[in-house]
């Protein structure tokens, strides 16, 4: 009997890389596996006088005193979106009901949340590139937090919110538009 290396690599490579049905119904996010993304160029525009990740302080980077947030926002259908906020050493998290998308809307929504927070526990939030927090000078005056952005498409710098929104998108998913939802509401979510 002789065999060549075509014919025994055949068997192995010819199994498919996507799971079965079965196997795809009980996966988390329910997806075969990932696809890379196109690059996108940067937009004009971007945030006025942001300060960089970069330039924030060492005792953030280490996870040691609470107060130190992460947020980003939740979209849904029709410009439907929640905020999360995550807090860096507890993973405490607020969410918060958006209106819209616009900087004062959200501005304004995130003021009325961290105020509810007693002052200890809010010292800094760090935000991605999105435009709907352009306004964070009025959201540091008004909360006496200093926010930092990350750097552009890096997402990975937000680790604990892109996790926590992970978890969420269970109970809120993409498609699902959140006209009914309150912010009352949004705490009664099952712990994940």
């Amino acid at each position: 009997m002789n065999f060549s290396r075509n014919k025994l690599s055949i068997p192995v490579c010819s199994s498919s890389r996507r799971p079965s049905r079965r196997k795809k119904k009980h996966q988390r996010t329910q997806r075969t596996f990932r696809h890379a993304r196109p690059h996108q160029a940067a937009r004009s525009g971007g945030i006025p006088h942001g300060i960089s990740i970069r330039s924030r302080p060492a005792q953030i980077e280490d996870r040691a005193l609470p107060g130190h947030w992460e947020g980003d926002l939740i979209v849904g259908a029709n410009q439907s979106a929640i905020a999360t906020i995550v807090d860096r050493s507890t993973r405490f998290t607020v969410l918060c009901k958006i209106k819209d998308k616009r900087a004062e809307t959200v501005t304004r929504a995130l003021v009325e949340q961290m105020r509810q927070l007693p002052v200890q526990p809010r010292r800094s939030l760090i935000w991605d590139r999105g435009v709907e927090l352009s306004a964070h000078r009025h959201f540091s005056t008004a909360t006496n937090m200093a926010v930092y952005f990350c750097d552009p498409c890096s997402p990975w710098q937000l680790g604990n919110n892109e996790n926590t929104n992970d978890l969420l998108r269970q109970y809120l998913p993409k498609k699902q538009a959140w006209p009914t939802i309150r912010s009352a509401s949004l705490m009664t979510l099952p712990p994940s």
